[in-house]
């Protein structure tokens, strides 16, 4: 057994256990420090590599890097419409269409546009953040995001060490 606090001891005896609080949600500063860091994880995952290796398939059921980094930057650009349009508070744009651009050049405009959308958000004040924008926060929205961003950082990272040397 391990050491128990007098605390937790006296609440043992009396049959009460105390509920722990779930971990505390990524808060303003956390979220727009990961917003900002996300496009630049991605491009420095993927810099070095050839057409080849960006193309490269390891199994039917696996995106590409190239094709995954695409879905990152539009998505991502869709995150940053709306961003932009809460701090600004005017209606949301559409957001571009899909480039056919070269990787490179999607990734820096994704970089721009999320640099600009972050400036924004450091602008807001506290309240702000509590903002509704359609049927969830700004906060939400950001978190919500983050959680889609990151995990697909994961996997991006997992396909580049599944790519060949070339």
């Amino acid at each position: 057994m391990g050491v128990v606090a007098e605390d937790e001891a006296e609440d043992e005896v009396q049959g009460e256990t105390e509920v722990q609080a779930p971990p505390a949600e990524i808060a303003s500063d956390d979220a727009m420090m990961l917003l900002q860091s996300v496009p630049e994880r991605v491009t420095d995952l993927l810099f070095g590599l050839s057409l080849d290796q960006l193309q490269y398939r390891h199994g039917p059921a696996f995106p590409t890097a190239d094709e995954l980094a695409r879905h990152l930057a539009g998505r991502g650009a869709r995150l940053d419409v709306q961003v932009t349009a809460a701090c600004l508070d005017t209606a949301a744009a559409e957001p571009a269409e899909p480039s056919a651009a070269p990787l490179a050049e999607v990734l820096a405009d994704w970089q721009r546009q999320r640099r600009r959308a972050v400036d924004l958000l450091r602008g807001l004040p506290k309240d702000g953040w509590d903002r509704t924008l359609e049927d969830e926060t700004l906060i939400e929205l950001c978190r919500r995001s983050l959680g889609h961003e990151l995990g697909h950082l994961s996997q991006l990272r997992n396909l580049t060490a599944l790519i060949p040397v070339a």
